[in-house]
């Protein structure tokens, strides 16, 4: 069997390896999982629920282990490593309330009773990416095995360490033999024999547009369920009755945090051009004490980026950029990037063979852009190069939010779907199906 190396991104040297599996052993992983799914769904819904809650136990304990194992390998803060571990934790205590609560409807019919029952679909395979490999691996996985699925879960290469813990944790808590598993591999091995193994009946994917795009047509091919969650640009907007001065301070860990590899960085300032000179006085110092440290300090507010590549990518944005400012990053070995502001003149700058005006997910930078103007009684913030503002908006006045969200179109598109929906899960999480039977009584008195 083939293996991975593992990189600590903030020394950039290899310090284990992982098996990457192949399409024979990804079958017979997807065929356990089918395999133990009749045992799975028949077990009683008190009694998985209190394996749900077992298995929360069990990471609670393990939660400073999980958390420095991240630290190492995905090169995320303590702080924010911590938290993470936390989040499976208590996402799999929020959906242990579950199994209890999957009740159906009753719809009177002529001559009798339409009952629908919600039904797990069977084998579930979750893709996970590696800039949060714990949270969006609890999202999938908790979620499934509540509903009575199985789960087949592929790490990201860079980052399938947690994952793999998260693995054996579960056995430890007592879920059954090929109820969660854990397979490391490429993604053009094991993810797309998710898509393409007609015993996987759903598939979530976390990842890039254009990957998303390729496994939804993959799965239309079977007519398969899929949840994707893709990429984003998103934007802070100030607002001149904003106060600049909490908004400064806040701006730097909006963007940098997880160093900025996060599709929900704020990694755009739209401000109000008669505060833009203020608010740049007041972002600078912000930016500049922003503290990038050796992740497993206490102290430390970001790391590094992931790999070299991901490095190169946000150098390539910032080559021939008109640079505002920039922090301070360890001179050290691994993927160091120092927290960096660009104008917003600098934006259609991209890295050597990519499109300009192109931005990467995880870019460590913030461009600052003037505008916004007042029109028809309100405030609206100018539109970026015709994209959704998806944004955090700081202002005094929450019906200026209000006014912009209802006007997507008038330089805004997209923002109000962003503020209003956030997650809208069915009663089965998306992880179901409802069957519905009707049954015929004579109704006597």
């Amino acid at each position: 069997m083939s293996t991975t190396e593992v990189i600590n991104p903030a020394t950039g040297a290899v310090f284990t390896t992982v098996p990457s599996l192949d399409v024979a052993r990804t079958d017979a992983a997807i065929e356990r999982a089918a395999k133990a799914f009749e045992g799975w769904r028949a077990v009683a819904p008190g009694d998985r629920a209190r394996l749900l809650r077992r298995f929360a136990a069990v990471v609670e304990e393990h939660l400073e282990e999980l958390a420095r194992l991240e630290v190492r390998n995905a090169g995320h803060t303590i702080g924010n490593a911590r938290w993470e571990a936390g989040n499976v934790r208590d996402v799999l205590n929020y959906y242990a309330g579950a199994p209890e609560r999957l009740s159906g409807r009753q719809i009177p019919v002529a001559g009798g009773v339409d009952v629908t029952f919600h039904e797990p679909l069977g084998v579930v395979g979750i893709i996970v990416p590696w800039n949060f490999p714990m949270p969006i691996a609890g999202w999938g996985f908790a979620p499934a095995l509540a509903a009575g699925n199985t789960v087949v879960l592929k790490p990201a290469e860079l980052t399938p360490l947690t994952a793999i813990r998260l693995g054996e944790l579960a056995l430890d808590a007592g879920l059954p033999e090929g109820v969660f598993q854990v397979l490391p591999g490429k993604g053009s091995v094991v993810g797309q024999r998710f898509v393409t193994h007609p015993a996987v009946r759903k598939v979530c994917f976390t990842g890039s547009t254009e990957v998303g795009k390729s496994i939804m047509a993959g799965c239309a091919d079977q007519v398969k369920r899929v949840t994707l969650e893709l990429g984003g640009k998103s934007a802070n907007v100030i607002f001149a009755d904003a106060d600049l001065e909490k908004a400064a301070a806040a701006a730097p860990g909006a963007v940098f945090d997880n160093a900025g590899q996060d599709c929900c960085a704020r990694s755009r300032l739209l401000v109000e051009a008669s505060v833009y000179d203020k608010f740049l006085a007041l972002l600078e110092p912000a930016v500049r004490k922003f503290r990038v440290l050796d992740p497993s300090d206490d102290l430390s507010e970001m790391g590094p980026l992931i790999s070299s590549g991901q490095r190169d990518t946000v150098a390539g944005f910032v080559t021939d950029a008109d640079v505002a400012f920039r922090g301070d990053a360890p001179e050290s070995d691994g993927w160091w990037f120092p927290p960096t502001v660009l104008l917003a003149g600098s934006t259609t700058a991209g890295p050597p063979g990519r499109g300009r005006g192109r931005r990467a997910a995880g870019l460590a930078e913030s461009a600052v852009h003037p505008g916004g103007r007042r029109g028809r009684g309100h405030r609206r913030p100018a539109p970026a190069r015709g994209r959704a503002v998806r944004a955090g908006v700081l202002t005094t006045y929450p019906i200026g939010v209000l006014k912009c969200s209802k006007a997507p179109a008038r330089g805004a598109p997209g923002l109000r779907e962003e503020l209003t929906q956030i997650f809208a899960p069915s009663s089965t999480f998306g992880f179901g199906t409802r069957i519905r039977r009707n049954v015929r009584a004579r109704m006597t008195p």
